[in-house]
């Protein structure tokens, strides 16, 4: 049974009992695990968890939800964050 729950900007976060979390949390989990595309090194970077969880949760949901992530500065650049 999937279930909604209010969250900021005016939108549904959506879960289910068979994923045992929410949308956004599980195309996380996902990429951690290795679904997500990786670097040569293996490595999944800030920008690829950003379009992997975008993509996921928008097709797990079927579009009911979508996943914000604020512009990282220029400054910035793009960096690892796990080796799978």
């Amino acid at each position: 049974m999937n279930y909604q729950l209010k969250t900021g900007r005016n939108q549904l976060s959506q879960e289910s009992e068979i994923w045992g979390n929410g949308a956004f949390t599980k195309a996380v989990v996902e990429e951690l695990n290795g679904k997500a595309k990786k670097n040569k090194e293996g490595e999944i970077t800030i920008e690829t968890l950003n379009y992997y969880t975008a993509d996921r949760v928008k097709e797990l949901t079927d579009g009911g939800q979508v996943t914000f992530f604020d512009r990282q500065p220029p400054s910035i650049p793009d960096f690892p964050i796990a080796v799978v």
